[in-house]
């Protein structure tokens, strides 16, 4: 009798699973899936160059120089 109510017990959890899997197709939406999918791939950021990390580091330094929220102008140079 108890094994016949553990098992009675195990079919329904397994069929509310089973539901659950059903509702979650049915309101899977594929247009949806895809946007999200190519927005994710269209926004992954770049490796940082060496430069840029050099002109990142240089803009740290300079802020942290003044000790100020601004960061200095950088200057190019005019060969």
């Amino acid at each position: 009798r108890r094994i016949l109510e553990r098992n009675i017990a195990k079919e329904k959890q397994f069929r509310a699973e089973i539901l659950a899997q059903i509702k979650e197709a049915e309101e899977f939406d594929p247009r949806a899936y895809v946007q999200n999918i190519l927005h994710t791939i269209d926004n992954v950021p770049q490796a940082e160059t060496q430069q840029q990390r050099y002109e990142r580091y240089l803009d740290l330094i300079r802020k942290n120089r003044q000790q100020t929220n601004l960061i200095t102008p950088k200057f190019e140079k005019i060969d």
